[in-house]
């Protein structure tokens, strides 16, 4: 308990640094200073044994890894904003994201694609026909078009509009052969997801989301029933993606009687290489790490801890991103991870009913503060519909995955196994679009302030620690 607080303290104290350097942002200037302090505080702190010391020194660098963040950011920023402003401007972007084509009600066809500038994310928006290709991740371009002025809201990308009269994209580099290896194997394995589905595109398509992060086959319109729903996620490659196919390969492995103290040596290069293929999406990336952590343990003689392998996520994600900490769907991923691993210790001993529901409304209410200030939405109905959907995402993506390994020793197997997550892709979006229909089940609220989301959370604790005290009075007197 003592090693699960002096992790949890650290992340607080990183955490509270760089949210401190990220609202002062126009003190940036001052980061030699803060560095100087943090030199003083780990030596003085060291020597002398000050209690505290420690937690001060990584607030300390919280507060200078955000002021050296903005100060990247802004650098960028300037160079390009300086000059000309009634002409367009060129920016090199490396592709983080496979494109998106959509053709408007006018038949005018748009590609847009998630990328990064330096510091700077940007989302690419231009006429399809100024792309002589697809860019594909790995790339570099040089974007010449117009940048957004205004700061975009929380957790969106700055946008970069490549179209009109002196705008172009011209590909700059290639990208390495281990990209256009991953990108060709991604390829194929989509291709072996939609085997036996040629006859439904839209189940396959579904498939090719929960597993590869493929989205971009999926109509829009679907998406928006998802997301009135309260069940978007499960297109985004989460913890939930991830940990099933780490106990596909631990069963694998145990099945060759591997022994379970280094099946973690095996598990990690193939869920690294998972994520790599898929573009390392930062919910990913985070249950990965969370998974690594976890699984190195016992090579080392540890036992494993789900709270200390999050908080280790945690200060790592934060520390080489520092961004991410106002990134909303790093926040939603490690919110509700915190509150499954606390819900998982105060479920113990419960019904498998009992523990379903619990899992799916703390899930919920983990969530919902950030989806109240950022987006200004609340759904309730996602707290039933998910009930539901969960576990058939989990089928479906088991079966899915099982249905890519099969296909290279059994074509007719591989159908039945996409056949079964098309089944249950269907069985959600039915689920989906009917809860979507019940009135009350998405709300539009105005945007939660600080004080409301900290007392939600505040709230979710109390109920976490009443559930454990029951469990620990229904045990004493059993």
């Amino acid at each position: 308990m003592t090693t699960e607080r002096n992790w949890l303290s650290c992340c607080g104290a990183l955490a509270l640094g760089e949210a401190c350097g990220f609202c002062a942002e126009r003190f940036a200037a001052l980061e030699p200073v803060v560095l100087g302090s943090l030199l003083l505080c780990s030596l003085f702190g060291f020597g002398l044994k000050l209690r505290g010391w420690t937690l001060l020194a990584v607030f300390l660098s919280g507060l200078a890894l955000a002021f050296g963040a903005v100060l990247a950011r802004e650098a960028v920023l300037n160079e390009v904003l300086r000059g000309d402003m009634s002409c367009p401007q060129t920016m090199c972007v490396r592709v983080s994201a496979p494109c998106v084509v959509r053709t408007d009600a006018r038949g005018v066809r748009f590609l847009s694609f998630d990328g990064t500038a330096g510091p700077v994310r940007l989302r690419v928006v231009g006429l399809a026909d100024a792309f002589v290709q697809e860019p594909t991740p790995g790339e570099t371009w040089d974007c010449t078009g117009w940048l957004a002025r205004k700061r975009p809201p929380p957790g969106q990308a700055r946008a970069l509009w490549v179209r009109g009269p002196g705008t172009s994209a011209v590909r700059r580099a290639r990208p390495s052969d281990l990209s256009v290896f991953l990108a060709g194997l991604r390829r194929d394995l989509s291709r072996r997801v939609g085997l036996g589905l040629e006859h439904d595109p839209p189940s396959a398509a579904m498939n090719r989301a929960m597993l590869l992060g493929e989205r971009r086959e999926i109509a829009r319109e679907a998406k928006e029933r998802f997301v009135l729903a309260g069940t978007i996620h499960v297109f985004a490659i989460s913890g939930l993606h991830v940990m099933v196919l780490a106990r596909i390969v631990i069963y694998l492995l145990l099945f060759l009687a591997l022994p379970v103290r280094f099946t973690g040596l095996v598990l990690i290069p193939v869920l690294w290489f998972y994520v790599a293929m898929i573009g390392f999406p930062p919910s990913a990336v985070r249950a990965t790490l969370m998974v690594s952590f976890h699984a190195l343990a016992p090579v080392f003689w540890r036992r494993p801890n789900g709270m200390v392998a999050w908080a280790q996520a945690f200060l790592l994600v934060h520390v080489l991103a520092p961004e991410r900490l106002t990134d909303v769907g790093s926040q939603m991923s490690f919110a509700v991870m915190f509150a499954l691993i606390l819900g998982a210790r105060c479920l113990k001993g419960r019904g498998h009913v009992a523990s379903v529901l619990l899992f799916s409304l703390i899930a919920w209410g983990a969530g919902v503060p950030i989806a109240a200030r950022v987006f200004g939405r609340l759904t309730p109905g996602g707290l039933f519909s998910n009930l539901a959907v969960l576990p058939l995402a989990t089928v479906g993506v088991v079966s899915g995955a099982l249905g890519m390994l099969t296909s290279y020793v059994s074509a007719d197997c591989a159908v039945h196994l996409n056949n079964l997550a098309g089944l249950m892709s269907r069985t959600m979006a039915l689920i989906s679009d009917a809860v979507a229909d019940v009135p009350g089940a998405s709300l539009t609220v105005p945007s939660w302030p600080l004080w409301e989301c900290a007392l939600w959370y505040v709230a979710c604790a109390l109920f976490l620690w009443l559930l454990a005290r029951l469990q620990r009075a229904k045990d004493d007197i059993i």
